[in-house]
C-alpha cells in the first residue's frame, strides 16, 4: 500500500480516538438534579424522592445505589437542624414525607449535599462518577 495513505489512515484513527476519549472523559460527570414531579397535599405533606445512581464509566454503565442512608434536615446548606434519615430501596429510592418548605438533603455515602425547596412533590438525584477523585480513599 502507498505509505501516504497508511499515515493518513493512523491519523484519521487517532484523531477519532482522541475525540472518543474526550466525549467519554466530559460526560463521565458528577451530577446533582432536581425535579418537581407536582402532586397535591395529602395530610399537609408532599413527597420527596431521593434517588442515589453510581455511574461506572461509560463501558460500566450505571447503578442504583441500595442501602444508603439519607438524611434530611430542615433549612438552608448554612442554617439546618435534622430532620429525618432515610435508607435508599433497592432501587435506590429514599422516600421522605415532608411539609412545603426548604430542606437539605445529605447524601451521607458521599458527603455531597444539596438544598432543595419542596413545593410539590419532588425528585433529587444524585448521579456520582465512581472514579470521582473526590471519594477516593
Amino acid at each position: 500500500m502507498n505509505k501516504t495513505l497508511i499515515l493518513a489512515l493512523m491519523g484519521l484513527v487517532l484523531i477519532l480516538t482522541l475525540a472518543g476519549v474526550y466525549v467519554a472523559h466530559e460526560s463521565y460527570k458528577t451530577t446533582i438534579t432536581y425535579e418537581v414531579l407536582g402532586g397535591n397535599e395529602v395530610n399537609g405533606t408532599y413527597v420527596l424522592y431521593v434517588k442515589e445512581i453510581v455511574n461506572y464509566g461509560p463501558f460500566g454503565g450505571q447503578q442504583p445505589l441500595a442501602n444508603a442512608p439519607v438524611w434530611l434536615y430542615s433549612g438552608t446548606a448554612e442554617n439546618h437542624t435534622f430532620y429525618a434519615i432515610n435508607w435508599t430501596n433497592g432501587s435506590g429510592v429514599a422516600v421522605f414525607h415532608v411539609k412545603p418548605g426548604t430542606y437539605y438533603v445529605l447524601f451521607n455515602t458521599f458527603k455531597m449535599g444539596y438544598q432543595v425547596n419542596v413545593n410539590g412533590n419532588t425528585l433529587v438525584v444524585l448521579n456520582v462518577a465512581y472514579l470521582d477523585k473526590r471519594f477516593a480513599p
